[in-house]
């Protein structure tokens, strides 16, 4: 007989700021991990500019990652 795992999902919005250039990414994601522990460390953005999230990697002094809300599910209601 299987056992059902339950692991927490976090939904949350982010942005991310560019501080030498005053540019901003915001995107919305879900993660098994705690979002203070995923953005800008395990996981650096949904933006298909793949120079943009290579360097944020080469040049971390120039970002900061801001979680603005998480959610209990991916309908978005606030927690």
């Amino acid at each position: 007989m299987r056992r059902l795992q339950l692991t927490a999902m976090f939904h949350y919005v982010y942005k991310i700021t560019n501080t030498k250039l005053g540019m901003y990414y915001v995107g919305v994601r879900k993660s098994t991990v705690e979002p203070k522990y995923d953005i800008g460390i395990k996981y650096f953005s949904s933006s298909c500019d793949k120079w943009f999230k290579q360097d944020q990697q080469d040049n971390p002094d120039n970002y900061t990652y801001e979680v603005l809300e998480v959610f209990d599910n991916s309908d978005r209601k606030s927690t």
